[in-house]
């Protein structure tokens, strides 16, 4: 004869052995924690990333200086603009183009 167990020492073993593992009476896992070995490093620099642009985007370039919403810079003695920029003959000024 083979051995005999009850249905209810059955389900007290599973029930066990689920809730030592973290699941359910169904065995599935029901958890809001990350495992402890996931590595983040990629979201920081990310986030790094965004800031950096953010902060590089609202400063003007060398030899420019923010004047309302342009970059603006003096001509020089020669009447030439610095590279990247035009001049406006309305603010009397080289504006820098994005």
């Amino acid at each position: 004869m083979g051995k005999s167990t009850s249905v209810g020492a059955k389900r007290a073993r599973m029930r066990t052995r689920t809730d030592e593992a973290g699941g359910d009476e169904d065995g599935l896992y029901i958890t809001l924690q990350p495992p402890s070995n996931m590595n983040f490093s990629w979201l920081t620099i990310f986030v790094l990333a965004l800031f950096a642009m953010t902060v590089l985007a609202q400063n003007c370039p060398a030899p420019f200086e923010k004047s309302g919403n342009k970059c603006t810079a003096k001509r020089t003695i020669r009447g030439e603009c610095p590279p990247g920029s035009q001049y406006s003959a309305n603010v009397n000024l080289c504006v820098y183009k994005h």
